[in-house]
């Protein structure tokens, strides 16, 4: 059934466009000097992640410059239970989240009709032509080869896209087992429409690898459970996920190296149907800045110009913002958001059609 968006674009929201046409809610510009990197870090703290933790359970004392966030006393003294459904942010849907304007869906049913005359692609759900075509603005060649690469992924990985016990089982190791404390926080802002993934690089400690071979794969599956739960349906796709990452000790031993960049990069990043408003990363140092020369060689210029680097020496790691009142209840949230989203997604394949 053909539907159809009709809800106005939200006010405080500006647009910016890559090379690729991809429009990404707009951002502060970069920071040039020490005082407007203190400045934007105060905001990316009480803007971006602030009302997601009061929205679970957290209060701010005093104002200002000397606002501090907390977790309610009678919070922190509660024995938490854990477990990944107590813990799962409900977001609220409703379905002009699942509109499309009349260009949209011309673009998906473009990309639809291209894709079915070639034999060697197999047939998806409408949905999925529909995200694709809102991340490649209709462009045809581009959704191919994106297909192609989706379609190779999940027969590299056995993906059984609507398995959710498979999804849980490797989420449930990413977080716990391989890289624990490096998911922090996936949350949804019913007022932003859009999801922020807040992660602790320093966690990816790719030593595991000695102990557990299989963990890169881990990884990267674990990485496209996520992005799938953070684009549920049609309006989080176009505002298009802010990604926050902590870097204070980063460091060369234990890092990823180039090669497995480059490789999680080619077999998910640069494949999975996204649009991304800001990749921040705070508490950057030289290594860091190294890294990341590194890896803009082989990304596309709408991706570079989404990063951003930030010093933010008046705000402490974010693990200290979201592993309340443990890490282990930090998990059971995260686990919780990407299942209770998983489960939208599903639903919202088997209601929409072309």
């Amino acid at each position: 059934m053909r539907q159809q968006r009709t809800s106005p674009p939200r006010e405080e929201e500006s647009k910016e466009e890559g090379d690729d046409g991809i429009a990404a809610v707009g951002h502060a510009p970069p920071l040039q000097n020490g005082q407007l990197v203190q400045a934007a870090c105060r905001d990316l703290v009480h803007l971006d992640f602030q009302a997601a933790l009061l929205e679970e359970g957290f209060q701010e004392d005093g104002s200002g410059e000397e606002s501090v966030i907390r977790r309610r006393e009678s919070e922190s003294q509660r024995e938490p239970e854990i477990h990944e459904d107590t813990f799962a942010e409900e977001p609220s849907y409703d379905d002009g989240k699942m509109m499309l304007t009349d260009e949209e869906y011309q673009w998906a049913r473009d990309i639809k009709s291209a894709a079915q005359l070639q034999p060697d692609l197999d047939k998806l759900p409408d949905f999925w032509y529909a995200q694709i075509a809102l991340c490649d603005q209709g462009d045809v060649d581009a959704a191919l080869h994106r297909i192609h690469g989706l379609q190779t992924f999940w027969k590299e990985y056995k993906v059984i896209l609507d398995n959710l016990n498979s999804a849980r089982k490797v989420v449930r190791e990413s977080l716990e087992d391989l890289f624990p404390g490096f998911w922090l926080s996936l949350t949804y802002s019913p007022t932003a429409g859009h999801y922020t993934l807040v992660m602790d690089a320093v966690k990816l400690d790719m030593s595991v690898l000695a102990t557990h071979p299989q963990a890169m794969d881990s990884l990267i599956l674990s990485m496209f459970y996520v992005l799938h739960a953070a684009n549920p349906d049609f309006e989080t796709i176009r505002h298009g996920l802010y990604s926050i990452a902590e870097c204070e000790g980063q460091d060369w031993k234990n890092s990823m190296g180039a090669g497995d960049m480059r490789r999680v990069w080619t077999e998910i990043a640069s494949v999975y149907p996204i649009r991304y408003q800001k990749l921040d990363h705070i508490h950057t140092n030289m290594v860091v800045n190294m890294m990341w020369s590194l890896a803009k060689r082989y990304l596309p210029k709408n991706i570079r110009d989404k990063f951003d680097a930030r010093g933010c020496s008046d705000v402490e790691r974010l693990d200290k913002l979201y592993s309340i009142p443990t890490l282990e209840a930090a998990n059971g949230r995260f686990l919780g958001t990407v299942m209770d989203s998983l489960k939208k997604r599903l639903e919202n394949e088997a209601s929409f059609s072309l």
